[in-house]
């Protein structure tokens, strides 16, 4: 996903901070068949605020 969203990358500073970008998209913006259309960020907020009621999202 890296290589796709920045693939100029130049030197280690730039690699930090591409990686970081990444990591940031995946969790906040990409959203998942998997999560049914949410991103990761919005399923662990959903997992956090709701400890008694359990939601799945098994792996095909």
């Amino acid at each position: 996903m890296r290589a796709i969203l920045y693939p100029n990358v130049n030197n280690y500073e730039d690699m930090e901070a591409a990686f970081k970008a990444t990591i940031e998209y995946y969790v906040n913006y990409d959203p998942q068949e998997r999560f049914k259309g949410k991103t990761a960020g919005q399923v662990r907020l959903e997992t956090k605020n709701n400890s008694g009621n359990i939601i799945s999202y098994p792996i095909k």
